[in-house]
């Protein structure tokens, strides 16, 4: 995973997209 990957994500019951903004060692910041 790097940033500007697209992901799919469930959230709250939803499903989602978002886009990789940073990456941490093991924190992922979605925009």
């Amino acid at each position: 995973m790097k940033v500007g990957d697209k992901i799919k994500f469930d959230f709250a019951g939803k499903k989602k997209e978002g886009t990789v903004h940073k990456v941490f060692s093991k924190t992922v910041y979605l925009k």
